[in-house]
C-alpha cells in the first residue's frame, strides 16, 4: 500500500510540473535561435569545476560538458540542440549513448526539456539571467525520490 501512495505522489508531481511548465514558456518555434548559449561557461558544483563549451555549426548547437576534480577531468558529455521536423531536442551523449530530451517549453533566454523514460534526470532546464550568467537545473525521480540539482555558470 505504501508503494501505491509513493507512485501516486510521483505521478501527481509530474502532472503538476507539466502544467506549470506549459504555462511558463511558449512552444518552440521552427526557426528558433539558441545563440544565447554560445560560448564557454564555467561554474562549480560540490567542490568540482564544471565547464560547458557551446558553438553552432549548420543550425546544430553543439556543447561539451566537463567536470573536473583537482584539475582532472572526471566526467565528459557531448551535447547537441537539434531540430527534427518541428521539434527541438536536447541530446546528451553519455557512454556512447544519445539520449533525447524533447524541448517542451522555451523562450528567447531559456528552455525546459523532458524525457520521462530516462532513468535520471527526466527534466533539464537552462536559463540565462543576463549575457554573463547561465543557470541550469536537472530534476526527476531516482529510486522513488524526487531530486533537483542546480548549476550556476559564468561566461568566460
Amino acid at each position: 500500500m505504501r508503494l501505491f501512495y509513493q507512485l501516486l505522489s510521483i505521478a501527481f508531481v509530474l502532472y503538476c510540473s507539466s502544467i506549470i511548465i506549459r504555462n511558463s514558456y511558449s512552444k518552440p518555434a521552427t526557426g528558433q535561435s539558441f545563440n544565447w548559449i554560445i560560448g564557454k561557461w564555467k561554474g562549480s558544483y560540490q567542490n568540482k569545476e564544471i565547464i560547458e563549451n557551446w558553438n553552432v555549426i549548420d543550425n546544430v548547437y553543439k556543447g561539451k560538458g566537463s567536470i573536473y576534480q583537482n584539475g582532472i577531468e572526471t566526467f565528459v558529455e557531448d551535447i547537441s540542440l537539434i531540430q527534427e521536423n518541428n521539434n527541438w531536442y536536447y541530446c546528451p551523449v553519455i557512454n556512447g549513448q544519445t539520449i533525447q530530451f524533447l524541448l517542451i517549453q522555451m523562450n528567447e533566454t531559456g528552455f525546459i526539456a523532458m524525457n520521462q523514460k530516462n532513468e535520471y534526470p527526466q527534466i533539464i532546464a537552462y536559463q540565462t539571467e543576463n549575457q554573463n550568467q547561465l543557470k541550469a537545473w536537472i530534476a526527476g525521480f531516482s529510486k522513488n525520490t524526487y531530486t533537483k540539482q542546480y548549476f550556476n555558470y559564468k561566461k568566460q
